[in-house]
């Protein structure tokens, strides 16, 4: 609770999270919004090329894949905040106040904890209000996915994490993460081309993201012969846990040992 109390007395005055955060929301409603202007458009009675019906178990898969894009936002919070406490020393401020070096990095964990579980509230909001006004139907049906977006933002914000502790500046450390973000794309494609199979979706990141799928999209590449034999989604929700770990335990060695 000590450390909890510490980085919001950080955040409650500090105007570039409120405004990321307001971003998170306002993108996450109009990205929906738009996103189910654009598939209805589309679908043109029984033959439309989506057909997508946002009653449940749909909106749980619809909503997710949109938000999966808009976490980017809560990776930058993440990624300005570590940086910040290196750029102003107020990271050894906090060890010369009496928090051990170990305490620091659970501080910042508890930060992408919260917003992790910010991220899954927005997600189950959003979701129940368009599968409600579509007709609702079954929502248990799907409804892992709201564990899936917990797990999904946690992975990413670890991952912006850790970028931050290692290089310690906010321009590096972001131009890096959508370079990263780029190349993994490109790598895990690669790999599933050369190897006819689906181990590039095991990428740190690329991992989180087959949890999320949309099965609208994926009829559409089914209408141009393209294969997507994913492997089993427990798989999935196991390596991501694991990079997460990784994440962690790197840093947790990488604390104790360099020089702050």
């Amino acid at each position: 609770m000590n450390l909890i109390q510490i980085e919001w007395l950080k955040v409650r005055t500090y105007k570039t999270f409120w405004i990321l955060i307001g971003l998170f929301i306002v993108i996450s409603i109009l990205s929906n919004y738009v996103g189910i202007s654009i598939a209805n458009n589309l679908s043109l009675g029984s033959g439309g090329m989506l057909n997508q019906n946002f009653a449940f178990p749909a909106a749980w898969d619809f909503t997710a894949f949109v938000q999966s894009w808009v976490i980017i936002f809560l990776v930058f919070f993440t990624i300005i905040s570590v940086s910040n406490e290196f750029t102003f020393r107020t990271h050894r401020q906090h060890i010369i106040d009496g928090l051990s070096r170990i305490d620091f990095l659970h501080s910042k964990y508890l930060v992408i904890f919260g917003l992790s579980i910010f991220s899954t509230l927005i997600f189950i909001i959003i979701s129940a209000f368009i599968g409600l006004i579509h007709g609702g139907g079954n929502a248990m049906q799907h409804s892992e996915k709201i564990i899936y977006v917990f797990i999904y933002t946690f992975n990413y914000c670890s991952f912006g994490l850790m970028i931050s502790f290692l290089l310690r500046k906010t321009g590096i450390a972001i131009i890096l993460f959508l370079g990263y973000l780029f190349v993994e794309f490109v790598l895990g494609q690669a790999i599933n081309y050369f190897t006819n199979s689906m181990f590039g979706s095991l990428l740190p990141l690329q991992v989180s993201d087959e949890l999320l799928p949309i099965e609208s999209l994926k009829s559409m590449k089914k209408m141009v012969g393209a294969s997507f034999e994913t492997l089993p989604e427990m798989l999935y929700l196991f390596v991501s846990l694991l990079f997460t770990s990784m994440y962690y335990l790197f840093l947790r060695m990488r604390m104790a040992k360099t020089d702050l």
